[in-house]
C-alpha cells in the first residue's frame, strides 16, 4: 500500500512537472526564437581581401604603395604601407622619366617613404633587396635592387589654356585674335595680361638705321616708366622711373622684334614692381636713328586693355585638337642637376611605316631665376622615339623578355625567373 501510494505520489509529481513544463514550453520556444532572431539580425562582418605582404624575391606590393600630389616645388612622397616590401630591406625608388633614384631602408613592418621630384602622371620603379651596395648605386644607367614593380602618380598637368597667343616675331598677323588691342587709327596695338605688356606698331620711322626706341607707360598711381629699346639688343631694355621718384631701375629682360617697319615687344610688369598697376596707359613713343636724329616723338594718353591671360608657350595655328592622345613626359638635364617636363598631344600611338607622326609639347625647364643681364638664352631639344621590346633577356637596360599586361617591358628581373617562353 505504501509503495503504491508512493508510486502514485511519484506519478502525480512527475505529471505535475510535465504539466508545468508544457505550460512553460511556449515561453521557452519564444525565448529561443527571439534569441535566434536577435543573433541573425546582427550585421555579418564583411571579409575584405588584403594584399599579401611582400616577401624576399618578389616585387614590392603595388597595392600598398601610394604617391602624393606634388608640392609647390614639384616634390612628391612615395610611401609604402606596412608589408609593401620585406622588413628591413633596402628600397630603391626611381623616377623613370628623370632617372632620379632615391634609396631608403624599410622599417621593421615593411613600410618606407621617400621624397623626389615628379610632376604630372609619372611612373616610378620600386625594388627592394637585403643589401644594395654603394658600388652598384653609382653605376650610370643601373637600377640596383631585386625584382621591381611600377606605380604611377595620379596627378595630371594640363597645358595652360589662358596663355596670350602672341609671338614677338615682327609679324602682327596674330594680333587679329585681339581686336580690343587696337588703340587708335595709327595702328598701335597693345594689351596687358597678368605678367607683361605687349605692344606692336607699324611706322616708316622704324628704318634699318634706328638705334633707340623709347616707350613711356603710365600707371594708375600717376607713376610713369620709360623703357629704352635697342634693336641690336633684342632681349634687354633699360628702364627709368620718371614720376613719383626719378630712379634708374636698370636692365630688364624683354622680347623685342624689329622687322622692316614693324616693332613688336613684350615687356614684363616687373619694371613697375612696388607701384600700383591697376590700369596701364601708353604715354609716348620716341625713335632715334644712327645720326642721333629723332625721327618720331609722339605723346599719347591711350588706355591699354587688360586680358585675363598669362605668359606661356604660344600654340601654333594648326594645333592638334581632335583625335589626339594626350601625354606627359619628363627628363633630366645636366646629369640630374635639373629637370624638364612637358605636356603634349600625339596624333597616334600606333606608328606605321611611312605614316605622318604629329607631336606637340609645352616644355617647362626647372631652373633657378636668371640674372637680368643674362639674355638671349635658348632651350633646344631633340625628339627621339625609343622602342620598348621584349626580345632581350635580363639586359637591365629597359629591354626585357617579360612584359606587363599592357605590354610595358619589365626590367631588372632575377636571372632565375622564367620567361613565358621557358615556362611552357
Amino acid at each position: 500500500m505504501y509503495l503504491e501510494i508512493r508510486m502514485a505520489r511519484i506519478k502525480i509529481v512527475e505529471t505535475l512537472r510535465i504539466q508545468r513544463l508544457l505550460r512553460r514550453l511556449p515561453i521557452l520556444l519564444f525565448s529561443i526564437t527571439l534569441l535566434l532572431a536577435v543573433q541573425w539580425s546582427l550585421p555579418v562582418p564583411t571579409l575584405v581581401a588584403q594584399a599579401p605582404p611582400a616577401s624576399a624575391g618578389s616585387p614590392p606590393t603595388a597595392a600598398l604603395i601610394t604617391v602624393s600630389p606634388p608640392n609647390i616645388n614639384g616634390i612628391v612622397t612615395v610611401s609604402g604601407a606596412p608589408g609593401s616590401v620585406p622588413p628591413i630591406f633596402q628600397v630603391a625608388v626611381r623616377n623613370l622619366y628623370t632617372e632620379q633614384i632615391v634609396y631608403t631602408n624599410a622599417g621593421g613592418n615593411g613600410s618606407f617613404s621617400v621624397n623626389l621630384f615628379a610632376n604630372g602622371s609619372t611612373p616610378f620603379w620600386i625594388s627592394a633587396a637585403r643589401d644594395i651596395p654603394t658600388r652598384l648605386r653609382e653605376l650610370p644607367g643601373w637600377m640596383p635592387g631585386g625584382p621591381g614593380t611600377i606605380v604611377y602618380s595620379t596627378v595630371s598637368i594640363s597645358p595652360e589654356s589662358n596663355v596670350t597667343q602672341l609671338t614677338m616675331d615682327g609679324d602682327i598677323g596674330d594680333w587679329s585674335a585681339y581686336p580690343e588691342a587696337e588703340l587708335d587709327e595709327d595702328g598701335i596695338l597693345a594689351l596687358r595680361n597678368q605678367d607683361s605688356l605687349y605692344l606692336a606698331l607699324e611706322n616708316d620711322a622704324f628704318a634699318p638705321d634706328v638705334t633707340e626706341i623709347i616707350l613711356t607707360f603710365g600707371f594708375d598711381d600717376n607713376s610713369a616708366f620709360e623703357v629704352a629699346l635697342n634693336p641690336t639688343s633684342l632681349r634687354s631694355a633699360a628702364v627709368q622711373q620718371l614720376r613719383q621718384i626719378n630712379l634708374d631701375r636698370g636692365a630688364y629682360r624683354v622680347n623685342l622684334a624689329v622687322l622692316d617697319s614693324v616693332v613688336e615687344v613684350r615687356i614684363p610688369l616687373e619694371i613697375a614692381v612696388g607701384v600700383t598697376t591697376g590700369s596701364t596707359r601708353l604715354l609716348g613713343i620716341a625713335v632715334t636713328n644712327a645720326e642721333g636724329v629723332v625721327t618720331l616723338n609722339q605723346t599719347y594718353e591711350l588706355a591699354i586693355p587688360p586680358v585675363e591671360e598669362v605668359d606661356g608657350p604660344v600654340s601654333p595655328v594648326e594645333r592638334l585638337e581632335t583625335d589626339v592622345e594626350p601625354f606627359y613626359v619628363a627628363g633630366a638635364v645636366a646629369q640630374g642637376a635639373s629637370y624638364w617636363y612637358a605636356t603634349g598631344h600625339i596624333n597616334t600611338l600606333e606608328i606605321e611605316p611611312g605614316a605622318m607622326l604629329s607631336v606637340e609639347m609645352d616644355v617647362t625647364l626647372v631652373a633657378p631665376d636668371l640674372l637680368a643681364e643674362i639674355v638671349d638664352l635658348s632651350f633646344v631639344g631633340d625628339i627621339r622615339l625609343q622602342p620598348v621590346t621584349a626580345s632581350a633577356r635580363q639586359a637591365n637596360n629597359g629591354w626585357s623578355s617579360l612584359q606587363t599586361p599592357s605590354g610595358l617591358a619589365i626590367d631588372n628581373l632575377a636571372p632565375e625567373l622564367p620567361s613565358p617562353e621557358d615556362s611552357g
